[in-house]
Formats: structure tokens, sequence, C-alpha cells
């Protein structure tokens, strides 16, 4: 999202009563300070903006705005929000450790709900914080749910910050939700505390809460949307020229019919992408309501329900003729899935691309987990074909590929002269190269930590700059990452940015290694073989059953892409039309078992790694090139891995 976090980088909060003195002097002076040293440019402006809306400085409590029947309306107007937001709000055992409340705003700053520990509650009823109060800026003077909306993104205000003398005992952090739908502020989440439960890392956490918290409303959004369809689909629903929107006007079927459908009528803005009419009113009153678009006709609207709860409508236009045409049967050929790609049918596989499937239609990140070799870019190319921009560009990228100047190269792109060697004419970065489509950071765990705030900053302003230049280019991509390193915990050790984990794991996806759905080997053995003599245009190849039996032992450490090497290179080493054990060449499977034990421990993951690379080294007799070739990986990157074993003293001299 845009303007996630709004924060001074790198400033220190004052001392408490150096802060007074300045808000002293700025209300004395009428909304000018001697001094602005000491005091965050953020805050100052949110002053002047409250004392600018006649805001009482002098204020102790927030105002109620919304009396127990007004409350019960501000709820159900609020309820996807609150539903999605339930999960979150459910955590009051880890608000009791902070001592602190986590409360849930509407759009206007208007508390729906507060939980959190009991003492701390106590005192938040002293200064209304419940149910019902306000706290936008224009009311409750400078604020973290004020401010947040003000700004359109996450803030801290702690303490003397705060406008009114009632709230400058405490410390609040808030982060605007948002529609992942087209971006438009739903409500505010917020975690409030004492002035001495102060820390900067609520920040980060409060973001990750807010970022959860659209992950669930896309979900129950595509979840929906699929009822609506198939509800639609059972009546002969036909998208020639009618128009499917869901409850709140949101365009469904948002395909390049829709986009003709609108264009013929003069309608369709940059794309249809986030198309939004107000139609819940011709749901609730005859004739035409006094909002409804001018363009609208109520001929053209029909409600669409499922045991009696208004879950849509369909728009029908007028046609080229002139005339509305209503639905119709209309037989559809159903189109590819993408992720019948990922072979297998064990039900932890299938578990695993049920959620990939499910997810893939959002417009939020995806970070996927998993070993080296089990698919990771195959989920990724089928997330991104069964996504929201199916035609846009899938652009990849391995982060463990390059030196630190180089990846910023190839990915931020450069202008001509930047630095010496820069390409002439410049170079466009893969960044920009995804706009409009999807952006995969593979091995994203590599990426040097001082590199990561300028990763982060391209995903919060959906801007990038290339290096050299001092004009940003917009860009709109969908991002996947993938790792086979445990990120939660390198983020919780500083080797990794908390606040780039938070805002990449919308959606964590986590592909299980082959050891886990032995089932699937088989199928992936004749997947390969047959693959490999089409390719190849190889003579006939059967597998004997024994030796698919033995696969099933085998701990594959390198996963599917080494079944898939191992099953290649039979085919061109058996002498015979029957593969069996004798074809078997052992290579790392037999030879470390102890390397696939070591993988299922997160703690071992880089001792394992490190195994399995000089298992192959020394099984091509010290080659570099053949042993990249075995693992599946370029030779650069297996370089790189070899020098960070090095300086990190875990590889022996040669």
């Amino acid at each position: 999202m845009i303007g996630r976090v709004t924060q001074d980088a790198g400033s220190e909060w004052p001392h408490e009563h150096s802060l007074t003195d300045v808000w002293e002097d700025f209300l004395v002076n009428h909304g000018q300070v001697s001094s602005k040293k000491n005091v965050r440019g953020l805050v100052l402006n949110s002053w002047q903006r409250s004392l600018c809306g006649g805001v009482n400085p002098g204020t102790m409590v927030a105002p109620i705005t919304a009396q127990e029947q007004e409350l019960i309306i501000l709820r159900d107007r609020n309820r996807e929000l609150m539903d999605s937001a339930a999960e979150i709000m459910r955590q009051a055992f880890f608000v009791n450790e902070l001592q602190s409340v986590l409360f849930l705003t509407d759009p206007n700053g208007v508390t729906l709900d507060v939980i959190g520990d009991k003492r701390t509650l106590s005192h938040a009823d002293t200064i209304n914080l419940v149910p019902g109060s306000a706290w936008g800026e224009v009311i409750s003077g400078s604020n973290a749910v004020g401010t947040a909306l003000i700004n359109q993104s996450a803030v801290q205000v702690h303490g003397e910050e705060h406008f009114c003398q009632g709230f400058k005992t405490w410390t609040c952090t808030a982060s605007v939700v948002r529609d992942p739908y087209d971006g438009h502020i739903l409500g505010v989440i917020d975690l409030s505390g004492l002035r001495n439960m102060f820390d900067r890392f609520h920040l980060p956490l409060v973001v990750s809460w807010a970022t959860h918290i659209e992950s669930r409303i896309a979900l129950r959004s595509l979840e929906m949307w699929s009822k609506l369809e198939e509800t639609m689909a059972n009546r002969g629903w036909q998208s020639d020229t009618t128009l499917l929107f869901d409850a709140s006007g949101r365009l469904v079927n948002r395909d390049r019919g829709a986009t003709d459908v609108l264009a013929r009528h003069g309608l369709a803005p940059a794309g249809t992408r986030t198309f939004r009419v107000n139609l819940a009113a011709f749901g609730q009153t005859a004739g035409t309501p006094a909002d409804a678009p001018e363009w609208l006709r109520p001929e053209w609207i029909e409600v669409v329900r499922e045991r009696g709860e208004m879950i849509g409508f369909s728009v029908s236009l007028p046609g080229p003729g002139g005339g509305v045409a209503r639905a119709r049967p209309q037989p559809r050929n159903k189109p590819e899935d993408p992720f019948a790609r990922i072979i297998g049918g064990s039900a932890l596989l299938a578990d695993v691309v049920d959620k990939a499937r499910r997810v893939a239609p959002a417009p939020i990140p995806v970070l996927l987990l998993g070993e080296t070799g089990v698919g990771k870019e195959l989920f990724a190319q089928a997330l991104h074909e069964a996504g929201p921009n199916p035609k846009g560009p899938f652009v990849a990228i391995n982060c463990a590929a390059f030196s630190r100047e180089l990846l910023a190269g190839e990915l931020f792109g450069h202008v001509e002269g930047a630095f010496t060697g820069a390409r002439r004419g410049g170079m466009i970065g893969k960044i920009e190269a995804a706009d409009g489509g999807t952006l995969f950071l593979d091995e994203i765990g590599e990426m040097q930590i001082d590199m990561q705030p300028m990763l982060l900053r391209v995903l919060q302003e959906r801007q990038v700059y290339r290096i050299g230049e001092v004009k940003p280019r917009k860009v709109n991509f969908r991002l996947i990452a993938a790792t086979n390193r445990d990120l939660a915990a390198e983020a919780k050790a500083g080797r990794f940015r908390q606040d780039l984990y938070f805002r990449m794991a919308n959606v964590t996806i986590e592909v299980p290694p082959l050891r886990d759905r032995v089932e699937d080997i088989a199928t992936l053995a004749q997947h390969y073989l047959a693959k490999t003599l089409a390719e190849y245009k190889l003579p006939t190849r059967r597998l004997h059953p024994d030796l698919l039996a033995h696969l099933e032992t085998l701990p594959w450490a390198g996963n599917v892409r080494e079944l898939g090497a191992r099953i290649e290179a039979m085919c061109f080493m058996a002498s015979g039309e029957v593969i069996g054990l004798d074809d078997f060449e052992p290579g790392l499977s037999r030879g470390a078992p102890s390397v696939a034990s070591a993988l299922r421990s997160p703690a071992l993951l880089e001792e394992a790694e490190r195994d399995v690379l000089r298992a192959a080294i020394e099984q091509c007799a010290g080659n570099l090139t053949a042993a990249a070739r075995v693992l599946g990986i370029a030779k650069s990157t297996l370089y790189l891995r070899i020098k960070k074993y090095r300086e990190r003293g875990l590889w022996a001299p040669e």
C-alpha cells in the first residue's frame, strides 16, 4: 500500500519536559514555535491542524458520538471490517503482556471494539477510550488514530506529542486498514498504553496486524465473489452485456468483456480493477435513489439473493442495438487451472495447493517457504497466472545470484553514467519490468540487509528510483517472494528486517519437502520420465516397480528438483527399455541421509545446505560447474554460497 508508514526516520523522541515547553510555546504563540528541533514535523503539522480546527487543548476525555443504538448500527455497517479483524482482536493474551489495549475504529475514527489488559482498560475508561468514542483529529486533536487517518498511514504518537492534555499520559500506535480492492480506508487498528509502555517495535507490529486484516478482507471478498458467480452460473448468467457487482458495489467480473461493455457507455476508468458503484440503495428502495450515478437506470439492475440474503447485483447494460439483454444460459469453457501443473495427489500437497488457489486472485503479497528444490517457482508462476493480472509480465530474480551492487542494478535499474560500467542509455530494472504483473524474488532471505529498506520503500510508496535518478517512476505489481530460510526467526534475530518481513508475509505458503509426501514420488518419477523422453526424443523407457519402491525410501535432500535430475540421468544411461535398480546412480540421496535429517530442524538448515553443497562437489570431483548442474542452481549461486560459508568459518580451506 502507498504510504503505509509515516515516521520521521532516525529521529528520537525528545525528552518529555522539553516537548512540554514546545507545546506551551505553541499555544501561547497561536501555532508558532520558536524552535522546531524538539518536535517532529508530523506532530507539529497535526498540532496546527488541531488548533485551526478549534480543538480545545485542555480536553481530558474523548467524546462519545455513538451511543448504544447508534453503535449497533455502526458495527453492522462495518461488519466486514470487524469480522476480518476478529482473529487479531482475539489476541487479548498478547495485549495483556504488553499492558496495553487494542482497539478498532471505523474510517471516521469512531471506536468499534476495545480489548486488552484489565488494569489498562480501567485507565482507558477515564479518557473514554471505549466503544463509541471518537478519535478523529478534528474532535480529539493529535492522536495515533486521527493522525493516521489524516496521513493515510501508520504512525506513533507518544506522551506529550498528543495535542489534548488528557491524553498526554498515553502512548499510541495506529495503522490504517485499507480495502484491497481499491485502497480506500476502511478503518484503523490501534495499540495504546500508558506512556511508560512505549516501544518502537509496536509500529511494525501494528502494521503487520493491519496487513493481516486486509488479507482476511481480500479472502472473504474472493469467497463471496465465488459464491455470487456460482449463484449466477446456476441461473445461466452470461457476461456479454451484463456486469456483476457484489453487495458493496465492487465489479466482480473484471474481464475484458466487462471493460468493453463499460467502454461502450463511456464508463471505463483507467482499468476495471477498482470500478465501484453505489448500488446498495437499489436493494432497499423503489425507484432511483437520490445518490445513484446518473448513467444507471433502475430497470437495468437485478438484486441477487441467496436464501433471502442480498449477495450482489447484476446490471444488464444496453447492447449495441440499444436493447437490454437479460441473462440467458450460455455455455462457457472452463479455463485451464494453472495449479494443475503441480504434480502430486497427496493430501498434504492438496491442502497447500488449495490454499494457494484461494489466495491467488487477491492482489496481496505471498511468501513461499520451503527447502531448495520443492518447486517454489512453480507455485509462484501458478499464483501469477491465477492472479489479478495474469496477462501482465512475470519477472523473476534470484537474490542470491548477485553481489549487493549487481543486485541493486538488476532490481532498480540505472541511468546512463550512474556508475563505472553502467550500460549506455541506462537500464530498466526488474521492478519496473514487473509493472502491471508479478515480481518474484527468489531466495529473498539472501538479500543483504542494507538493501532491504530500498525494497521496503518501493513496496510502501509504489514507486522506484533508478540508480542515479532523482525522479521516481510509478510501479504497480504483485510481490511473491520465496526462501528456504526460517524468515520469522531471521527477522527476530536481526538478520532480516522485521518491517520488510511483515510487509511481505501477508500470506505464507509452506511447500512441503518430497520426503513428507512419499505417495507423490512414483507419480513425479513417471512425469519426469515422460518429459525427458519427449524433450530429447529418446527411445521408449519404463521404470521398474522395484526402482519406484526404492525411490520412495530415499530422503531426497534436493527434493523434486533432485528427483527430476536423477530420472533424466537414468533415461540417458539405461542400456535397455526397462530402467531398474542397476541403472540408478546413488548421488546425493543415498549418500546424505544425515543431511535430510538435519533439514527437519530449522536450526540446522544452513549446516545441512553446506553438507549438500560439499557432497555435490565431491561427487563431481571438485568440478564446480558440474556440481552446480547436479544441484540445479547457477554456478554463480554456488560460488556465493561457498564464499558465505568460508566467511563464517564453516567451509574448510582448499
